[in-house]
């Protein structure tokens, strides 16, 4: 089941930048505002597909369940 996004706004800009949150307490999903989604959801899951930067600045697409 899919649960709805929440915007999550620091009280100032040292805190970090706001970030879309599950409202489940249970899976600590977040995404930061601004990322880029893919339109199609994970092939493997159904999860939502991101688009992610590794160490040297490469564009990778990854589902949001996979760990870094």
């Amino acid at each position: 089941a899919r649960e709805p996004l929440v915007l999550l706004t620091p009280p100032d800009a040292a805190a970090g930048a706001p970030r879309y949150a599950c409202t489940s307490g249970d899976c600590g999903f977040t995404l930061p505002v601004g990322a880029s989604r893919h339109r199609l959801p994970c092939p493997a899951c159904g999860a939502m597909v991101v688009e992610r930067r590794d160490a040297a600045g490469a564009r990778l697409w990854r589902c949001v369940r996979d760990p870094w």
